[in-house]
């Protein structure tokens, strides 16, 4: 059903492409709710995600990775900028054309209570979804089966209302639902973010195989590295909105560019207290951190920027937009001394990596 994923990733276009995303909300105020400016939650985001691959999306809460994955499947509407899906532009759809491209573009939802109707069994859940694509009859059934083994989930479940099921078999609901418009691209938007750690592993072994036997390209929303470690083939850190690095997984996991990332990849919690903390690498509270209005965005909350005695670029001169790099190259980030920061970084999370002492 689905064609063999192409050796050679560049040999055909990407599945999704976005191009200077940007997504501004309204701020009202005053008895009449008069708008007095607009909050800017995603701004000038740009990549491309080929077939069989996953692109992840991470970063603190309220950095715009959600926001920008609703985007991306049209639940929210772009402020500015092009989302081109397998060569087409869909930034401006509507009506019955966006409908129609939808069934190429589906989402996980990363509650998988919320997102099902509690009045309707498996079985219904998914056959309004494929009676919706145009099936009818032992057609319907037939791909029901099928979705339904795909995520590993038996006979005796399809009668089953949620309330009935676990987290991760309600996930694996979700999942098939997702699949059974036999989608190019799936947004998952932290899947596995409710569910207990060995779930968690089910589900992204899961995500994983389906993904290598469907040829689906993945754009994942979390906020968990290792997670993200395990699953996706490139990374994307998002800050405020805007894009702060990209590049692929062992690139930026190994060798940070940007501050900000390194500063999430050494807040991960580890087994030895002793070295879940660095002493240079910390971010300032962003709650007294308001964007300056010239230079890079990000000082205020850098230890970078105190670590190199405050350059004069980084408050004159904003930083240069990242650019998604091509295989085997280093990563692209949003920082005027991105090489230094590799450096400082690099010294700085490698005891933190160390393997914890054997305690007698």
């Amino acid at each position: 059903m689905t064609a063999e994923v192409p050796t050679s990733q560049e040999q055909e276009p990407p599945v999704v492409s976005v191009s200077d995303l940007a997504v501004w909300f309204p701020r009202r105020s005053g008895p009449l709710l008069r708008r007095t400016g607009w909050n800017q939650a995603v701004e000038g985001v740009s990549f491309s995600i080929q077939r069989g691959r996953t692109l992840a999306l991470v970063g603190e809460s309220g950095s715009g990775k959600s926001t920008t994955g609703l985007s991306i499947v049209r639940i929210q509407k772009p402020t500015r900028g092009s989302i081109s899906l397998l060569g087409r532009d869909i930034s401006n759809l509507e009506g019955r054309e966006l409908r129609r491209i939808r069934r190429h573009m589906q989402l996980i939802f990363q509650d998988p209570t919320g997102s099902l109707n509690p009045r309707r069994t498996v079985t219904q859940v998914l056959d309004e979804v494929l009676r919706a694509c145009g099936l009818r009859g032992e057609a319907v059934a037939a791909r029901r089966a099928q979705l339904l083994a795909q995520v590993g989930l038996d006979s005796h479940h399809w009668s089953k209302y949620p309330h009935e099921l676990s987290g991760g078999q309600r996930q694996r609901v979700g999942i098939a639902r997702a699949l059974a418009t036999s989608p190019e691209l799936v947004v998952c938007d932290e899947p596995v973010s409710s569910l207990d750690v060995s779930i968690q592993a089910q589900i992204m072994q899961l995500l994983a195989r389906l993904q290598s036997e469907l040829g689906v390209a993945y754009l994942f929303v979390s906020h968990d590295l290792a997670v993200v470690q395990a699953l996706a083939h490139e990374v994307a850190v998002m800050h405020r909105g805007r894009l702060m690095e990209i590049g692929s997984v062992d690139e930026v996991f190994e060798r940070p560019s940007h501050p900000y990332t390194a500063a999430l990849l050494a807040a991960v919690p580890r087994g030895n207290p002793d070295l879940s903390r660095s002493e240079r690498i910390v971010l300032r509270s962003e709650a007294s951190s308001a964007e300056p209005a010239t230079g890079c965005p990000f000082r205020t909350r850098c230890w970078a920027y105190l670590a190199l005695d405050r350059p004069d670029d980084c408050e004159q001169i904003a930083p240069p937009a990242v650019v998604q790099p091509a295989a085997h190259e280093p990563s692209s980030a949003a920082c005027h001394h991105a090489a230094e920061v590799t450096v400082m970084a690099v010294d700085e999370l490698a005891p933190l990596r160390s393997d914890p002492p054997v305690r007698k």
